[in-house]
């Protein structure tokens, strides 16, 4: 299925698959602006390749974009436009947690990653994949279900799902351009790290701190009790909240 649509006066090309390999891989191969979704992947990547399980109920997505953004103006872009579009479906309560996961309930509900499209050795495009787990359709594994939830434990799925994709494409567009400060507004007031014990890895050395917000370019920032360290790489892991 294919279908076009006009968002901010871009042309926006949306590909339903009912099952693929990755929906990353399939928009490496789209031109610009092309948006794929599938009912399932079979091998979907997450951060630092591990791999991605994809059970019926989720979004899987990825959106192919041919301009000069970074990996971090799309995360955090896509990051805030999630949350927003989940919240035109009437969920309040979704939070982001640095850099590129939504949460809900201290449950992981949604990941984000960007991809580089290469050729001649260059950045050509880059890619931008989503995956939320939107309507419970079947338990996760049992290891899996002590961390990961869903959006809504019961719904029209189909319905949410268009309603989600849509609001989605709408907010990310108005944002990924924006220089007014409207992302790390909406990001930092969204933050679930906030005020949280974070355990982190600079130079070869685990330290922890305190998260304590964002700078201008949504590096985290954490305050140990010798310094404030500002993160702009690596991951956060939370010990306690």
């Amino acid at each position: 299925m294919k279908r076009k649509y006009k968002i901010n006066g871009k042309k926006i090309t949306v590909i339903h698959k009912r099952t693929t390999v990755s929906t990353n891989t399939d928009a490496m191969m789209m031109p610009e602006n092309t948006l794929i979704f599938a009912d399932r992947q079979t091998g979907g990547k997450g951060r630092l390749g591990r791999s991605f399980e994809s059970p019926k109920g989720g979004v899987y997505m990825s959106l192919s974009l041919y301009r000069n953004y970074s990996a971090a103006r799309l995360t955090t872009a896509a990051a805030v436009a999630a949350a927003k579009a989940a919240e035109t479906l009437g969920r309040f309560d979704i939070k982001i947690k640095w850099v590129n996961d939504l949460y809900l309930e201290n449950k992981k509900i949604c990941g984000i990653l960007a991809a580089e499209k290469t050729q001649n050795g260059e950045i050509s495009a880059m890619v931008l994949g989503l995956g939320l787990n939107l309507v419970e359709k079947e338990p996760f594994s049992a290891e899996l279900s002590k961390k990961a939830g869903y959006l809504f434990k019961k719904g029209n799925f189909y319905l949410l799902r268009k309603r989600f994709i849509k609001a989605f494409l709408e907010e990310f567009y108005s944002l990924l351009d924006d220089n007014s400060g409207t992302v790390l507004n909406e990001y930092t007031k969204r933050d679930y790290l906030l005020g949280k014990t974070v355990e982190f890895c600079i130079d070869n050395q685990t330290l922890t701190g305190t998260a304590s917000g964002f700078d201008k370019d949504i590096n985290l920032i954490v305050k140990t009790k010798d310094r404030e360290y500002r993160l702009s790489f690596g991951e956060a892991r939370l010990i306690s909240y």
